[in-house]
């Protein structure tokens, strides 16, 4: 049976938005504290059973779930196990930076965005998933997924989510179906009715590059054996770049309409319409219920040519420390694999309306069906992977739409690219 369970009190300001970084790292490899094993086989462990303490860092909106699942786990083993479990409320876009201060004090399973793998793999916080474990994965998990926890040929991570990206939330009563497919019909909308839109493109990098994304621009940076961003292909200050700039020129006309998503809550309220994630679904069918719609991103137009909104796509992966003790890395495998499982996830699904990666759940009828989850899938098809990037990139991006009003000219668009071009140089390691 489970000796302890605790919840620790929030010791970090957790975010909703979790792809959105806003965390800086420091690029240095913490030193492990002994020699720790590079895998973890099914048998270790599995017959002496023992007392183990366990620290999980998870969303807190499923802190009380996961105590109960692990529970749950350990009650199926017949008391062969005694876990010390504390949970931390840990969003996922801190875990990599916190892990980095220093491994030894980080826990032991910990859920963090895709784009965390390679530095936290560099800082060997992570143990590799193999033998039974990397077989029940292949068997049970999108291949998709799978991907996205890979380095090399080796998988560093259980895939945890497969929702980590952002769609239109609208007001049906207000919006058609041919509205939300156009950027300024919404804004014609929204001021004729006096109302608001939560889009924080102008002021957020993690929405400002869906303009740029949707006119094709990529920002790919690659990391060094020092865990350094060494290197990059940015298209951003380019003809494709202008073309954003102008679009978000555009939007600074109306830019008393836009209101952060941290205002979701104003949706059907104040607000006809939002980009946001699925981790605001329960708010939106709270607030609109049946006149809740849900869709890909509209178009914007410039100079004539429309061009599809893009948004970033990618998944929450599990990981699992490396540890000195071959067992406790064994019994960590164990419960991750477990915490996502397809019991898990549906259990996941049915509580929060989180984007499963098993296949089974992924198929299931109220899933597939799942208005933000359905939306989420059509927005994908025009979405970039999000890859690794430095933590200060998307107050660049973000910097770019600030540095625009409604009477820039093409001349001082360019410049403002430029100027950009120039900052990114500058987080290189």
């Amino acid at each position: 049976m489970i000796k302890r369970i605790r919840k620790l009190l929030p010791l970090f300001a957790v975010g909703m938005l979790t792809a959105c970084a806003n965390y800086s790292f420091s690029y240095v490899i913490p030193a492990y504290p002994g020699e720790a094993p590079v895998d973890a086989d099914e048998s270790d462990g599995i017959e002496d059973g023992g007392s183990y303490s366990i620290k999980i860092w998870c969303d807190q909106n499923i802190e009380g779930l996961t105590a109960t699942q692990v529970n749950s786990w350990v009650t199926a083993q017949g008391g062969k196990y005694k876990i010390d479990l504390k949970i931390d409320p840990m969003g996922e876009d801190s875990a990599a930076a916190t892990m980095l201060e220093g491994v030894d004090a980080g826990a032991d399973i910990f859920v963090f965005a895709q784009d965390q793998l390679a530095q936290l793999k560099t800082a060997q916080a992570l143990a590799p998933v193999s033998g039974n474990f990397l077989e029940s994965v292949e068997e049970s998990i999108d291949p998709d997924g799978i991907k996205a926890a890979t380095i090399g040929d080796k998988v560093y991570a259980y895939p945890f989510t497969g929702d980590n990206g952002y769609f239109l939330y609208y007001d049906k009563s207000v919006l058609s179906e041919e509205d939300v497919k156009s950027m300024s019909k919404i804004i014609e909308k929204a001021r004729t009715l006096d109302k608001k839109i939560c889009y924080s493109v102008l002021s957020n990098g993690f929405y400002t590059a869906s303009y740029f994304m949707g006119a094709g621009c990529v920002s790919e940076w690659t990391i060094n054996n020092k865990n350094k961003f060494s290197d990059y292909n940015d298209t951003y200050n380019s003809e494709k770049g202008l073309a954003a700039a102008k679009g978000l020129r555009e939007l600074h006309k109306d830019q008393d309409l836009f209101i952060g998503d941290n205002k979701f809550s104003q949706l059907g309220g104040k607000a006809i319409a939002a980009v946001s994630g699925i981790w605001n679904y329960a708010y939106g069918v709270e607030r609109l219920k049946d006149n809740l719609g849900c869709c890909e991103l509209p178009y914007y137009t410039v100079d004539g040519q429309d061009y599809h909104i893009s948004s970033f796509k990618g998944y929450k992966l599990m990981g699992v420390k490396r540890q000195a003790d071959t067992k406790k890395m064994s019994v960590c495998m164990r419960i991750a694999r477990f915490l996502t499982s397809e019991t898990c996830q549906k259990e996941r699904f049915d509580a929060v309306a989180w984007g499963p990666t098993n296949l089974n759940v992924m198929a299931l009828p109220e899933v597939m069906n799942h208005k933000g989850l359905k939306a989420l899938r059509e927005q994908n098809v025009y979405a970039q992977e999000q890859k690794p990037c430095p933590s200060n990139w998307f107050s660049q991006v973000a910097g770019i739409a600030t540095n625009i009003s409604k009477d820039s000219t093409d001349a001082q668009l360019e410049e403002v690219l430029r100027l950009y071009a120039s900052n990114i140089e500058d987080l290189k390691g």
